[in-house]
Formats: C-alpha cells, sequence, structure tokens
C-alpha cells in the first residue's frame, strides 16, 4: 500500500495500534468499477481500505474467512430533498462466492464478485445481508 494511502487509513481509523495493521503485507484488490481496494491483515483482524473514497471496515480474519468484508458509503453530495445522491456498497467475498445479494430500495438483487470483490451503485439505500456465506467445502 502506498505511504500517502497508509498515511490517509491511519487518520481514517483514529487509533490504529491495537489493530496491529501489517501496511507492508496489505494486497490490492481490483474492482469492476475502478475502486481501489486494499486489504490489510493485522493482529486477528482484516481491514478493507477504499482509497477512492477512503472507507474503511474491520473484522476478525474468522469472521472475513466465512463471511467476507463489507464496506458501505453514500456520496456526500446531496440530491433532491438533502437526501445522498448516490449509495455505494463494496466488499470482498470469500473464495468461491460468485454473487452476493443486494437490497435496493425495496427490492433484491444480485451482484456478481469478480476476484473476490463486488461494487454497487444506487440512487436508493443498499443493503448488504450479513455473512456472504463461503459454499459447503
Amino acid at each position: 500500500m502506498p505511504d500517502s494511502l497508509q498515511k490517509k487509513a491511519l487518520e481514517l481509523l483514529g487509533e490504529p495500534a491495537p489493530l496491529g495493521l501489517r501496511f507492508a503485507d496489505a494486497r490490492y484488490a481490483a474492482t469492476s468499477h475502478q475502486l481501489s481496494l486494499w486489504v490489510v491483515p493485522g493482529n486477528g483482524v482484516i481491514c478493507v481500505f477504499e482509497s477512492v473514497k477512503m472507507a474503511s471496515a474491520c473484522t476478525t480474519t474468522v469472521q472475513a474467512y466465512h463471511h467476507g468484508v463489507v464496506l458501505q458509503t453514500y456520496t456526500v453530495s446531496k440530491g433532491s430533498g438533502g437526501r445522498p445522491a448516490k449509495f455505494t456498497s463494496f466488499g470482498v467475498a470469500p473464495n468461491g462466492v460468485k454473487r452476493v445479494p443486494a437490497k435496493v430500495g425495496s427490492r433484491w438483487t444480485a451482484v456478481d464478485v469478480v476476484n473476490n470483490t463486488f461494487v454497487i451503485e444506487s440512487r436508493q439505500p443498499i443493503g448488504i445481508p450479513p455473512g456472504l456465506q463461503r459454499p459447503s467445502q
């Protein structure tokens, strides 16, 4: 992970010391929407940083292995009525997961997982259910 992004990631977390993040071991995960996801291991945790929107999410290593890591953001620019203009959900799915269910507004859809990453954007709120399950071995 480039030093400039590492500095932003540390600022975003506020107090990263207890997590023991190992930025030297960070891995870049390409997405289908040109977002830059960086997966950073720590002491029993995995954190994902998105360097364009500078969003982050962390979970335990076990949780990430079995269920993935999901980040959800919305654009700061406001649409009509003062509501967010665009919502984005993205994350890293466990090996073997091909599609992620998502609720966009009031309807359910499925989002393709490419290279263990997924991205969905909408003008409606997006909900990703917890626990992106690995297929049974």
